[in-house]
């Protein structure tokens, strides 16, 4: 089985955000079947439909969207396609059965641009046909503990982040992924330029960008300097957002 893993971004990605999940029933025979029943369940967004493959007209409704029976831009969840080096033949019968039982799913993360609390949740969950489930629970995306004040040096501040990139049961399973980190005004938008961002991040004009995280809860202190200390009621805030999932992010308060 190969990891549905993409690389570590290097700028903020947009446009959707997709998942791609194998579910396999193995028994104790060594056969690998497939699920009665596949569902995404996302943290406060609108469910999709379950993945159930139960005639053909199900079927058609879940190929691959470049398929001539359906809406390419309707279609929200399906069957995964498989890469060419994953066949072992001419037809997709000859396709590795090791790979068999893939789906994918849109996850619209667009309600949570505007609420910045930081990771957020998803359950894979799967029914075979004796009834029996499994659900398979993921965090993604930054979990900042809080900003403390450098009493040394006016202006300085630390602060830990926690990165979730998604279970730590299978490496397969991480998504690695790096944070942009902005220092915004009380208007909770306002990029305030000019911030020092301290090694190992890189520091840019307006922002400053993590190395890449590939621990899932992998958990660092990182530091920076603001051009001038803020007073009370500046209500500046420290906002730190994943480069591959911009919409995901946490702000707290710089004070």
């Amino acid at each position: 089985m190969k990891p549905f893993v993409k690389g570590p971004p290097a700028i903020s990605e947009s446009g959707p955000v997709y998942l791609v999940a194998q579910f396999v029933d193995s028994e104790a025979s060594g056969n690998r079947l497939g699920l009665r029943t596949v569902r995404f369940v996302p943290e406060g967004g609108t469910l999709p439909p379950d993945i159930w493959p139960i005639n053909e007209t199900a079927d058609n409704l879940l190929r691959p969207p470049d398929s001539e029976q359906i809406n390419r831009f309707a279609q929200i969840n399906g069957f995964a396609k498989y890469p060419n080096d994953d066949f072992t033949g001419e037809t997709p019968a000859d396709v590795a059965r090791v790979n068999w039982y893939r789906y994918w799913w849109q996850w619209d993360t667009s309600s949570y641009a505007t609420v910045p609390t930081g990771p957020r949740s998803f359950v894979l969950s799967g029914t075979n046909y004796s009834g029996v489930s499994r659900d398979f629970a993921f965090t993604f995306g930054p979990q900042v503990l809080g900003v403390t004040r450098d009493l040394l040096v006016a202006g300085h501040y630390f602060f830990t982040n926690v990165a979730h990139l998604g279970t730590n049961n299978l490496r397969t399973l991480t998504q690695p992924d790096r944070y942009k980190l902005e220092i915004v005004g009380d208007d909770g938008t306002t990029v305030l330029p000019g911030a020092q961002w301290d090694f190992p991040v890189t520091s840019y004009p307006a922002y400053g960008l993590t190395p890449v995280l590939t621990t899932h809860l992998q958990t660092n202190t990182f530091s920076f300097t603001l051009p001038t200390p803020p007073t009370p009621g500046d209500g500046l805030k420290l906002r730190v957002s994943s480069l591959l999932v911009p919409s995901i992010a946490h702000q707290v308060d710089v004070r």
